[in-house]
Formats: structure tokens, C-alpha cells, sequence
């Protein structure tokens, strides 16, 4: 494995983990009645399920090397 496919299956991990704690935060949110964060917080989770895919479409699909 080189150094960009070792970089994009860290990336690939980060922004699954991502979008999965903004969808936390966001639920969170709209439990506390903020409307505003939970918005924004959904929003943040868009953003990392849009880089995600970015980055499986430039390294496939890797597991993280050991």
C-alpha cells in the first residue's frame, strides 16, 4: 500500500466517523429543542458523507492497514 491509498483509507474512516457523530450531535440537538445546532449539525453531516464519498471514489474501498 502506498502513502495516498494509506491516506485516503484514513480519510475514508475519519469521515464515515464523522458523519456518524453529527448525526449524534444533531439528534441530540433536536432532543434539547435547539433547532439551530441541530441544522447545523446535519448540515456537518452532509458535508462528511460528501467527502466520503469523494474519497472512496478516488481509493476504492480499503481497510485501514495495521
Amino acid at each position: 500500500m502506498n502513502d495516498t491509498e494509506r491516506f485516503l483509507a484514513h480519510a475514508i474512516a475519519l469521515e464515515r466517523e464523522a458523519a456518524r457523530r453529527y448525526e449524534e450531535l444533531s439528534a441530540a440537538m433536536q432532543t434539547e429543542g435547539n433547532g439551530e445546532l441541530k441544522r447545523f449539525f446535519a448540515r456537518m453531516a452532509h458535508f462528511s458523507r460528501l467527502h466520503l464519498a469523494d474519497a472512496q471514489a478516488r481509493g476504492g474501498f480499503r481497510t485501514l492497514p495495521v
